[in-house]
Formats: C-alpha cells, structure tokens, sequence
C-alpha cells in the first residue's frame, strides 16, 4: 500500500480488516491489530526523511489519540 501503485479494492479490504476492528473483533483481535498498526507506522516514519520525521511524529500522536475515542 505504500508503493504507490494503485490497489485494487479486494487488496485495500484486505488491509483494512488486518489494521482496524471490525464488529464481532475480540479484544485480543483489537489489540493485535492496534499492536500491527502501530509497528507499521513505525516501520514508515524510520523510513522517513529526519525533515518528515518532525512533521510525521505529531500527527501519529494525534491519531492516537484519535484512536483511542
């Protein structure tokens, strides 16, 4: 999803139900899921420019909270 390319809707589903809960989730499976979220992120912003990095880091904390409503 971070190619660029352009994602086909089974794939964008796909990912979807991988990072956010849906109805009928456990919470062991909203967890997981905010656990893989975040290391993705993660995984991104280490990638980032240090530039991006100061832009990035605020609006990750932002979505946390977000998040957590």
């Amino acid at each position: 999803l971070m190619s660029g390319a352009t994602v086909k809707e089974e794939e964008m589903t796909a990912m979807r139900t991988a990072f956010y809960p849906i109805p009928g989730d456990t919470e062991a499976d909203v967890k997981r899921k905010r656990e893989y979220r975040n290391a993705m992120v993660n995984i991104f912003i280490s990638q980032l420019d240090p530039r991006m990095k100061k832009i990035m880091v605020p609006l990750r904390i932002h979505q946390e909270t977000m998040l957590k409503r």
